[in-house]
């Protein structure tokens, strides 16, 4: 797959798509990390052993999750000021971003798959369930694929 290509036309949709998948990102990652804790079981050496590897796997696994969501707001931030140098306003950018959220509301509920009910799933867990066992899976990070047909890409 070739790089996604930003443009005039489409850096504001870009920026919008990944500043609104942050927010909804940061949102759900601050609320699963608030109190996460595996308490002791027991009061034996094993548990206390268990419950702080537990524990630093799941901070871990917390700190992966906050660097992708601080990712996605410093690429929307670097699209921003390519917007600015494309000759967007602040007024239009704000104002995309606006209509963006009002036409792209975020998901009261993440279903674990494609055929779940309820709203759709965020982006990247929808192209990853909906890959084909033989298509290479998006890397993380790769959002290339939120946008298919901006930069050429047909699929």
């Amino acid at each position: 797959m070739g790089a996604m290509q930003v443009t005039p036309a489409n850096v504001l949709h870009i920026r919008n798509a990944l500043l609104a998948e942050s927010r909804l990102l940061s949102g759900k990652v601050e609320m699963a990390t608030s109190g996460v804790q595996v308490g002791e079981p027991g009061l034996d050496d094993v548990s206390r052993q268990a419950s702080g590897g537990f524990n630093d796997k799941i901070s871990a696994l917390m700190n992966q999750c906050h660097a992708y969501v601080d990712a996605l707001k410093a690429a929307a931030v670097e699209l921003e000021q390519t917007a600015k140098g494309y000759g967007h306003t602040e007024d239009q950018i704000n104002a995309s971003f606006t209509k963006f959220q009002l036409d792209n509301p975020p998901p009261n509920s993440v279903p674990t798959s494609p055929s779940a009910p309820g709203p759709a799933m965020l982006s990247f867990a929808q192209s990853l369930a909906s890959a084909e066992p033989s298509q290479p899976q998006p890397a993380v990070g790769d959002l290339r694929f939120l946008f298919p047909g901006l930069d050429g890409d047909r699929r």
